[in-house]
């Protein structure tokens, strides 16, 4: 017999904060195994990673390069809330804080995140937050983003709870979307009782998203920007590290401007972008927006919200324009042509210019000026520039705001290789086979390119849908009935495609498989994407006595998935708590 189990919460109590003045308790280690233990709540460290380096099997802290990092060990005295910071330093930082997990492999290998990575590009002093547990020792890593080396001031500063704090795991990263699509942003957390959850979008709270999913419909120019889940226990509040959304019409998840140069490099438009060493995964991003070898660059749009932007005072001043909020984008040209750039649409007065670069770049004073232009748009203060693209070269094409402003900006851009015969719709990536629990939001995509404009139809078990034709389906709150074979029809001037049909299968009660030929079981549990849960184990199915096999949260689906061997354990009963 299986059983779906509920855990009764207790109620989290404020106790004291520590207030002890910081101090120099240790210096850096650039060898992980040598590095020192703190054990005081507050502490200060200071330090410089000139010499500092990056040893084999390190992560990426803060999941973006480094290169000259140094480490710390840390003990928690009791539950509460880590604040840690680098304010203070010289260097654009990083941080990464990790748990040593047992075992014999090389010790660098078995780390694991205790708190979802600070990605901010927008501030070159890192800070980080999250719920400690008494007695866990914390192994903590400092930085300098793209190999930057120069003083470092670490800081850590406590405050104790009787009960634990929620912790954040992971969320979604920075991507961009198409315009009118559906996004599904997911913070995992571990939750605690007395916790208020608030989705924040650009600083200001989201009506009605107070879950760990927050589910955009139809996303639009306006909908860009940095996205944070604020989490509030008591008089306790602190917020996950931002997500950034912005638009490219292109269809391209991984083309993002950037505040920062270095980052710009990595995520532009590129027609064969080769894929970065050690880069993580992306995590809760539908796999039918990943595309590969697809040639992009002829034209589109990409749309994104400077709101947060600085100007690095090392970066050239574009036409001359006293700017302070620029945003970089890189571009490789499909083929030799004819590049027409503008900034129609944005909501500020803009400067726009372009550069030439040989990568990998390693100083601005590698970049070479093509062309800029203030206020030759049609309102006068945007910007609107051509100039010969080479397929040969790498390019960066930079907007930012005259004297500062900031605010919803379009980069627009279109490449005349020659004329060309319309391309029909090409299957790039179909939705793919999806299993989800009850009252989960889905959403399926077929990526296509072709000429525009696509037309769109969606299917379900062969029969057309009446839902406006777009490139997405969302399936809201899903119930038994929408289980079936989904597929989209595609067509525009130049041709017609079917997609193959995606099986959405939809589960109410745990579902048990059984495979004799591995004599192995598969137990699938519906659950609440974005929590984490705790799988147990008992030999008999009235007990008081349940032990902790493993925890996991939810895959895209809501679904945990649990495989047992009979072979070695042949009548165990399982179920899922959420702690």
């Amino acid at each position: 017999m299986l059983r779906f189990a509920r855990l009764t919460f207790a109620v989290c109590r404020f106790v004291v904060v520590f207030l002890a003045a910081s101090v120099s308790a240790a210096d850096f280690s650039d060898a992980f195994l040598d590095r020192p233990l703190l054990t005081s709540p507050s502490f200060l460290v200071q330090g410089n990673n000139i010499t500092a380096t990056r040893e084999p099997r390190e992560p990426l802290h803060g999941d973006r390069a480094g290169g000259h990092s140094l480490w710390i060990s840390w003990i928690a005295p009791e539950n509460g809330l880590a604040t840690l910071t680098t304010d203070g330093s010289s260097i654009d930082t990083l941080l990464g804080v990790y748990i040593l997990k047992p075992g014999a492999e090389a010790p660098l290998t078995r780390l694991e995140k205790a708190v979802d990575s600070d990605e901010n590009e927008i501030s070159t002093q890192t800070k980080l937050q999250w719920g400690v547990r008494g007695g866990q020792r914390y192994e903590i890593a400092v930085d300098g983003f793209a190999g930057q080396v120069g003083n470092l001031q670490l800081s850590i500063t406590f405050q104790a709870f009787d009960e634990l704090l929620p912790r954040v795991l992971r969320r979604t990263r920075d991507r961009s979307v198409r315009g009118g699509a559906a996004v599904i942003l997911t913070v995992d957390i571990e939750a605690t009782e007395m916790m208020d959850l608030q989705w924040l979008r650009n600083g200001l709270p989201i009506p009605d998203a107070e879950s760990p999913t927050l589910v955009l419909r139809d996303f639009k120019p306006t909908d860009v920007g940095r996205y944070e889940l604020r989490l509030t226990v008591n008089d306790v509040q602190f917020t996950s590290s931002p997500v950034e959304l912005q638009i490219n019409t292109e269809g391209s998840i991984a083309a993002l401007a950037r505040n920062r140069i270095e980052d710009a490099e990595s995520s532009g438009i590129d027609t064969d972008p080769p894929a970065p060493a050690g880069a993580p995964p992306l995590t809760h991003v539908q796999l039918s927006d990943v595309g590969g070898g697809v040639s992009r660059g002829y034209s589109g749009s990409q749309i994104f919200n400077t709101a947060y932007a600085t100007r690095d005072p090392r970066e050239p001043l574009h036409c001359g324009m006293a700017g302070g909020a620029s945003y970089w984008f890189a571009y490789t040209p499909p083929l030799d042509g004819l590049a027409t750039l503008d900034t129609e649409g944005s909501h500020f007065d803009t400067v726009l210019a372009v550069y030439r670069y040989a990568p990998p770049l390693t100083d601005y004073s590698a970049l070479i000026p093509i062309t800029c232009d203030d206020n030759h748009g049609a309102d006068g203060k945007t910007s609107r520039l051509q100039f010969e693209a080479l397929h040969s070269e790498h390019y960066f094409l930079v907007i930012d705001g005259v004297n500062g402003a900031r605010g919803f900006a379009h980069l627009n851009y279109s490449l005349e290789p020659g004329i060309h015969l319309p391309r029909p719709p090409v299957l790039v990536q179909a939705s793919r086979p999806v299993t989800a629990s009850v009252g989960t939001t889905l959403v399926l995509e077929a990526f296509v390119t072709g000429d525009e404009p696509m037309h769109y139809t969606w299917f379900k078990n062969n029969a057309a849908l009446s839902t406006p034709g777009a490139s997405t389906l969302t399936l809201s709150s899903i119930q038994l009935s929408d289980a079936g074979d989904y597929s989209v029809g595609v067509s525009n001037g130049a041709g017609r495609l079917q997609t193959p049909n995606a099986k959405v299968r939809v589960l109410q009660s745990p579902e048990v498989t059984v495979q004799p030929s591995s004599a192995a079981l598969t137990i699938g549990f519906p659950a609440t994407r974005g929590f984490l849960y705790q799988v147990e184990t008992a030999d008999k199915p009235f007990t008081v006595v349940w032990d902790f096999a493993l925890s996991a949260v939810p895959d895209i689906g809501g679904i945990i998935w649990v495989t047992n061997s009979l072979a070695s354990q042949n009548a165990l009963f399982f179920r899922l708590r959420k702690p």
